[in-house]
């Protein structure tokens, strides 16, 4: 008799743990419904993952930087300042993911996208070899020297990289990024038409 009543409680209990999990089963399913794809929900996505849709552009760069007092035209003897720098730099190209507008219409996701730009320039501090360094007592090197001369080359390799279309191939890579990173998202590959509309400020 005794076992029955212990088997009739485990019975019940399991009946009232299963019943239990069913009901928060559901009860959970109503709360947190199957997410849906919204403009902002996209654009934090993307946001995040902004290093991805970057164009890096690597160079080397070698200037000779010369510099000597004169008086009405004439060079001052003994006031010659001259070096050569070289050094490595990085330029990033892109568009500013937090400047896109992302619209939601139907089973399009509509994206406009700002002009490309250049993001950030660094130069490798360790690459840094300076050669054929000469100064004067009367016209000694100064660290502004170093350090506008190296602007001015910064400057020439940004305009030269502008010149090797630099902005449309990273206009280019973005768009095809942007496209790879949300179909990467099941909802998205399944059920969306990813386009590009334009330019934001044109």
């Amino acid at each position: 008799m005794k076992n029955i009543k212990n088997l009739l409680v485990k019975i019940l209990l399991g009946f009232f743990v299963i019943t239990t999990l069913i009901l928060f089963i559901n009860y959970k399913g109503a709360k947190d419904p199957e997410p849906t794809i919204t403009s902002t929900s996209l654009k934090e996505s993307l946001v995040a993952v902004e290093e991805l849709t970057t164009t890096k552009y690597f160079y080397t760069s070698m200037g000779s930087f010369e510099n000597q007092n004169d008086f009405y035209g004439l060079k001052i003897p003994l006031t010659l300042k001259r070096f050569i720098i070289s050094f490595e730099g990085q330029i990033n190209a892109g568009v500013n993911l937090e400047n896109m507008e992302i619209e939601v219409e139907g089973d399009k996701i509509l994206i406009s996208l700002p002009k490309a730009e250049i993001l950030s320039h660094e130069i490798d501090e360790n690459s840094i070899k300076i050669y054929d360094e000469k100064s004067s007592i009367f016209n000694p090197i100064k660290v502004e020297d170093y350090a506008a001369f190296r602007q001015d080359q910064k400057e020439a390799r940004e305009k030269e990289a502008l010149n090797k279309g630099l902005l449309s191939k990273s206009e280019t890579k973005a768009k095809e990024a942007i496209k790879e990173i949300l179909m990467l998202i099941p909802e998205v590959s399944q059920s969306y038409e990813i386009q590009f509309v334009g330019k934001i400020g044109q």
